[in-house]
């Protein structure tokens, strides 16, 4: 019988915080274009930041953004414990890079 052994996983970092999108790296931008696009979150990201009302579709949508900021090891860009809501910094780095895309 082979032995199968089992290991951690990459994305796991004990006591390391994850990122923050304010933090002035050479990668930050282009990951957050990413994460967005992957995510198909651009226009319900665009409602959040402008205040718009959220559909359940765009709750799903920054939903999977939140997923993918995590598995990149970054801070969630969107709180999720009642109504979706963004941190004002957090809004004002994104919003130009969503008319980039």
């Amino acid at each position: 019988m082979t032995e199968i052994q089992m290991s951690a996983s990459p994305n796991t970092r004990p006591g390391e915080p994850h990122r923050s999108w304010l933090a002035p790296t050479r990668v930050v931008e282009h990951d957050a274009l990413a994460v967005v696009s992957f995510s198909g979150a651009r226009d319900a990201l665009g409602r959040l930041i402008a205040n718009e009302p959220l559909s359940l579709e765009d709750q799903l949508a920054l939903g999977r953004l939140n997923s993918f900021c995590f598995a990149l090891w970054y801070e969630p860009v969107v709180t999720m414990l009642k109504d979706p809501a963004i941190d004002t910094e957090v809004a004002a780095f994104f919003e130009p890079l969503l008319a980039k895309m």
